[in-house]
C-alpha cells in the first residue's frame, strides 16, 4: 500500500471588497488563490508531489452559493465548491475534497459529531503511512481547539504522522506561511511531563525530544528513561540506584539554567512539579525508609504489581536490618543456609517466611506445636519497646505472609481481589512497619557470621 497525504482544515466564508461582490483575496505572485487555503494546497503538493485528500470542515455559510466576481466573470458558487474547483483545476485533478459538516460552533454534541466524522474518515484510509497536514488559519474561533481534538484522537492510529501545522498571515497583497508545529507540539511536551509525574512513564517525552538538540537536558531524559524501564520490569536491585541517579541529574540540569535553549527552557517549567512528585523518594537517605516510600509511591501511581513485588522482596531485609526481627540462634542460621544455598542475600526472607500461615491461628498452631518455642529462639525481640511482644512479632510476620499470599493471589487467573483491596493491604503493612521503625534506635545490626 502507498502512503497518503491529507490536508485537514476549516474553510471560511468568502470575504469581499467593501460594497462589492469582488473577493478580497484573489491572487499573489504564485497564482490565483480564492482564500488562504489555496497556498496550503499548493505548498503541500509542491513539497511532497502528492496530496490525496483535503478534509474540509464546513458550515452552512461555506456551503451556500453566493454571487462573486472573479476577474471579469461573475459566478453563483459556494466557497466550498470554488475551493474544490481550485484544487482540481489549478493543482491536480486527482485531489479529493471531503466535506465534513459543522453546525452550531458552540454546541457540544455538534462539535463531537464533527470531530468523530473527521477522525473516522481519516482512519478509514488503509495505507502504510498517513501524513496529516493541518491548516489552522480559517474557521470559527474554536476551530484550533477542534483541530487539536481531532489530531489527539488520530494519534491513537500508529499509521498516522502529523507532518506540519500551517498558519497563513495576510500582509498586504501577500500571503505569508508560518509552520507552527513546534508550538502545537508543546501540548505533547506537557502530556509527556504529566505522564512522568503521574505514572513514571517517559515514552511521550522521548518521542517529543527525539532528534532535538538538547545537550543540557539529554542526560536527564536518559536518566528518566532508565528509571522508567527499571520500574516497568520491577528490578528491585537497580531501582534505588536509578532514583539516586535521577535526583543527581535533575540537580545538574538545574545548575545549567543559564545555558538553556528554547526546548530546555520549556522543559524547565515542569521540573518543580517533578521534584514535588518524587520528593519522598529523593529526600530520604535511609535505605529502608526510602524503600517503603518507593512501595507507597507505586501504590499511589497504580503500579500495584510492582508494589507487591517490591514489598515481598524488601520488607524481610527491613525487618532484620532494622532489628525489628532478627536471628540469634545459630542452628536456625545453619538451616537457613541449607535452604538457601544459591542466594545468601535471601536469608532474611527465610526467617520471615519459614512457616506456613493458615487461615485460622488456632488451626495453624495445632499443626505447628513447636513453632512458638522455635520462633522465640529464632527471632530476637528488641527490649526497647515496652509494647512490643512476641505476639506483635508474630503479627508482623503474619502481615508479611499476607503480602506474600497476596502476590500469588493477584497472579491467579481466577482472582477476584480488587485494586482497592490490594492498596489497602499494602498501605496497612507500610503503616505498621513505619510505626515499629520509628521506635528503633537505628543502631547497627551485628552481621550474621558466614
Amino acid at each position: 500500500m502507498a502512503d497518503k497525504h491529507i490536508l485537514l482544515t476549516f474553510i471560511s466564508p468568502h470575504h469581499f471588497i467593501k460594497d462589492t461582490n469582488i473577493l478580497s483575496i484573489t491572487s499573489d505572485e504564485n497564482g490565483r488563490y480564492y482564500n488562504t487555503l489555496g497556498p496550503s494546497v499548493k505548498k503541500i503538493y509542491k513539497k511532497y508531489h502528492q496530496l490525496d485528500y483535503v478534509a474540509v470542515i464546513t458550515s452552512e455559510k461555506t456551503s451556500e452559493d453566493v454571487n462573486i466576481k472573479i476577474g471579469e466573470k461573475e459566478e453563483h458558487i459556494s466557497p466550498l465548491r470554488l475551493f474544490e474547483r481550485f484544487c482540481k483545476e489549478e493543482v491536480d485533478s486527482s485531489i479529493q475534497v471531503e466535506s465534513i459538516h459543522f453546525g452550531n460552533e458552540y454546541d457540544f454534541n455538534t462539535n463531537v459529531s464533527s470531530v468523530l466524522e473527521a477522525v473516522n474518515f481519516i482512519n478509514m484510509q488503509k495505507e502504510d503511512k498517513l501524513y496529516i497536514h493541518i491548516d489552522v488559519t480559517a474557521g470559527f474561533r474554536n476551530a484550533s481547539m477542534l483541530l487539536t481534538a481531532i489530531t489527539q484522537l488520530l494519534k491513537l492510529n500508529p499509521q498516522i504522522i502529523i507532518k506540519e501545522v500551517l498558519y497563513y498571515e495576510i500582509k498586504g497583497s501577500n500571503i505569508v506561511c508560518h509552520d507552527i508545529k513546534d508550538i502545537y507540539d508543546i501540548s505533547k511536551l506537557s502530556a509527556g511531563a504529566e505522564a512522568f509525574v503521574k505514572y513514571g512513564s517517559t515514552e511521550v517525552l522521548e518521542d517529543y525530544f527525539k532528534g532535538k538538540d538538547i545537550p543540557n537536558l539529554r542526560p536527564l531524559i536518559v536518566s528518566m528513561s532508565k528509571f522508567a524501564n527499571v520500574l516497568r520490569i520491577c528490578n528491585a536491585n537497580l531501582l534505588d540506584k536509578k532514583i539516586e541517579e535521577l535526583k543527581n541529574q535533575i540537580e545538574k540540569f538545574e545548575a545549567k539554567a543559564t545555558d538553556f535553549n528554547e526546548y530546555e527552557l520549556l522543559f524547565s517549567a515542569f521540573i518543580e512539579k517533578i521534584q514535588e512528585k518524587y520528593s519522598n523518594l529523593f529526600a530520604e537517605n535511609d535505605k529502608h525508609k526510602r524503600n517503603l516510600n518507593i512501595i507507597e509511591w507505586c501504590v499511589d501511581n497504580h503500579y500495584i504489581q510492582q508494589a507487591i513485588t517490591l514489598a515481598t522482596e524488601w520488607i524481610p531485609d527491613c525487618f532484620v536490618e532494622q532489628k525489628i526481627l532478627y536471628p540469634v540462634d545459630r542452628k536456625d542460621v545453619s538451616n537457613a543456609r541449607k535452604n538457601d544455598k544459591k542466594d545468601w542475600d535471601k536469608i532474611n526472607k527465610y526467617f520471615i517466611v519459614s512457616y506456613k500461615r493458615n487461615d485460622c491461628r488456632v488451626t495453624w498452631e495445632k499443626h505447628h506445636k513447636n513453632y512458638a518455642a522455635r520462633f522465640k529462639k529464632m527471632l530476637q525481640i528488641p527490649n526497647a519497646y515496652s509494647d512490643y511482644t512476641d505476639e506483635t512479632a508474630i503479627d508482623l510476620c503474619v502481615e508479611y505472609s499476607n503480602l506474600a499470599d497476596l502476590r500469588n493471589e493477584i497472579n491467579h487467573i481466577k482472582s477476584r481481589i480488587t485494586e482497592q483491596e490490594v492498596k489497602k493491604i499494602i498501605k496497612k503493612a507500610i503503616e505498621d512497619i513505619r510505626s515499629i521503625i520509628s521506635k528503633t534506635n537505628n543502631s547497627a545490626v551485628a552481621e550474621i557470621e558466614h
